[in-house]
């Protein structure tokens, strides 16, 4: 009795990871409906952002031409942050990750 015979044979572990794959199949295409419908929100919540980003920017520059120097750079603050390069980017780096995790799970699926 070596240790070639206390491992467990591979017919008795090949059900177990048959199980795990039935169990993780409908939650990889729950993630993958999920990142599609994610990634359209972001893009266009981006794009409205921007359009509203813009009109602050503005009303900064008109804060800080009035010498409102503590409310121009409040405002923009507000601009950077709604701004595509601000939430809006954090927010599609997130749904990439959810994604990356889909890509993972599918592949264990699918493997």
């Amino acid at each position: 009795m070596g240790l070639r015979d206390a491992r467990i044979p591979s017919t008795e572990v090949i059900p177990v990871r048959f199980i795990l794959r039935i169990i993780v199949a409908p939650i990889a295409l729950g993630f993958s409906i999920l990142t599609a419908f994610l990634l359209f929100v972001v893009s266009m919540s981006a794009a409205i952002l921007s359009l509203v980003s813009g009109l602050v920017f503005l009303g900064a520059l008109v804060l800080l031409f009035t010498k409102e120097l503590l409310g121009g750079g409040l405002f923009l603050f507000i601009a950077f942050l709604i701004s595509p390069a601000g939430l809006p980017a954090l927010a599609e780096w997130l749904v990439l990750m959810l994604n990356d995790l889909s890509s993972a799970m599918r592949e264990f699926v699918f493997d």
